[in-house]
């Protein structure tokens, strides 16, 4: 497809930065979104340095002036946006009965609401680049419940709610939402987790491929929503997960 400006949010993650490695590879020019500025600018830096169109701008999901001025920044810098990709996500593994009201709020504003304001946002450049992309990263787990996962799982729930009402709010103007599921991929978020050969055997005998999935897997899948020929393609979510979470 030809070359498009993607925003990737969370990108400094294990899996946003390997979304911003696809996207350059395949000649597009993408800015890295996030709060953690050090491996942020590290890894736009990586990319530039491989001759590849990258800028890091820093964000804070929980602030709408913020949001507003990261999209605002990236269409100047590349002279539009084509492809929003809401990837970012904060979780806490605790006991449902543990999760204070102050948690549950931050994890749904970082996850759930940032979603919104930042297609919000971007939503007058998606408009006027006339085959706009918006690509949420949701969860297998909400498909399944997990344990000690409530605030998380309840966010990731909301934005397929977000999905498909966007989906048909903005249909009309050319500009397609939907959302990716991925299963447990290997990155550091996995760190949680605090006995690690449990929480391994526990996916692979949940899922039915019987190997871990990997963060390409999941660019693969985002690639194919933000390509130009998914246009006939909205409202809908693709599970990525081994075969774990059939529905």
């Amino acid at each position: 497809m030809s070359k498009r400006v993607v925003i990737i949010t969370g990108a400094a993650g294990g899996l946003g930065a390997d979304m911003a490695h696809h996207f350059c590879q395949s000649g597009h020019a993408v800015a890295c979104v996030g709060r953690s500025s050090e491996r942020l600018h590290a890894l736009a830096k990586e990319l530039t340095d491989a001759g590849h169109d990258a800028i890091a701008v820093e964000c804070d999901l929980a602030i709408p002036a913020q949001i507003e001025a990261m999209a605002e920044t990236v269409a100047q810098a590349f002279g539009g946006i084509d492809v929003l990709v809401n990837n970012a996500a904060t979780y806490k593994l605790r006991p449902w009965l543990e999760i204070s009201a102050e948690e549950f709020d931050h994890i749904i504003s970082v996850n759930q609401r940032g979603c919104f304001l930042t297609a919000k946002a971007c939503f007058p450049y998606l408009k006027k680049s006339g085959t706009g992309r918006v690509v949420n990263i949701v969860s297998n787990t909400l498909f399944i419940g997990w344990e000690g996962l409530m605030s998380y799982v309840s966010s990731k729930g909301g934005i397929i709610g977000l999905t498909r009402t966007l989906a048909r709010e903005i249909g009309k103007e050319g500009v397609t939402v939907n959302a990716v599921a991925p299963g447990a991929i290997p990155t550091k978020a996995e760190e949680h987790h605090p006995d690690q050969d449990e929480f391994n055997k526990k996916i692979l005998d949940f899922q039915s491929m019987k190997v871990r999935g990997t963060p390409g897997d999941i660019s693969r899948a985002v690639a194919y929503f933000a390509d130009e020929g998914s246009g006939f393609v909205t409202g809908q979510t693709l599970i990525v997960d081994g075969g774990g979470a059939m529905i």
